[in-house]
């Protein structure tokens, strides 16, 4: 697993992680995001108020147990500000300002990696 995603992992905590994920068996993803909350956990740039949610995920690259990590708190882009690929404008510039790594269709794999 990558260091990007282990920023987004709610705890490595044994205890803290056994209790979330017996309250995940009862709880929603929001529901689960609060009491995370309630036990003095945050993602990363938390704003007060601003709701957060907690899903059981498997990171590429990563094959252990599922993890829990903070969801609904990446970066996103409306729409309508997504290029399209005839209007000419730089679409990797945008993707790249986000945080989303590109990669040139030519240098891929086989595989699609």
């Amino acid at each position: 697993m990558t260091d990007d995603f282990e920023r987004w992992v709610v705890t490595t905590d044994p205890e803290q992680l056994a209790d979330l994920k017996a309250k995940a068996e009862v709880l929603g993803s929001a529901e689960l995001g609060e009491y995370a909350m309630s036990l003095g956990l945050r993602p990363p740039h938390h704003v007060e108020g601003r709701p957060v949610s907690v899903e059981e995920a498997n990171p590429p690259g990563y094959d252990g147990e599922p993890l829990l990590m903070w969801t609904g708190y990446f970066p996103s882009v409306h729409p309508d500000e997504v290029p399209r690929e005839d209007d000419g404008e730089d679409s990797a510039a945008l993707w790249t300002s986000i945080g989303v790594e590109v990669v040139d269709a030519s240098e891929a794999t086989d595989d699609g990696r």
